[in-house]
């Protein structure tokens, strides 16, 4: 299954809570796709990143969440 995730995106709030104003697009991506295509793996050929990167850009929105 192929997802274009950023014209699958909804538009974005004109203001963010303060929480999550160091949240990137990319981070939030990530997050999407792999709830979507179930694994990191599938994630990362979805968005044509590599595992790696995926796996950093969920670990640095994890320390921005909680």
């Amino acid at each position: 299954m192929t997802t274009d995730y950023l014209s699958a995106a909804p538009p974005a709030r004109a203001v963010l809570p303060e929480a999550l104003s160091d949240v990137s697009l990319r981070q939030l991506l990530s997050f999407r796709a792999v709830a979507d295509e179930g694994s990191f793996h599938g994630a990362a050929d979805a968005l044509d990143y590599t595992q790696s990167a995926v796996s950093h850009l969920l670990d640095k929105l994890r320390d921005i969440v909680g």
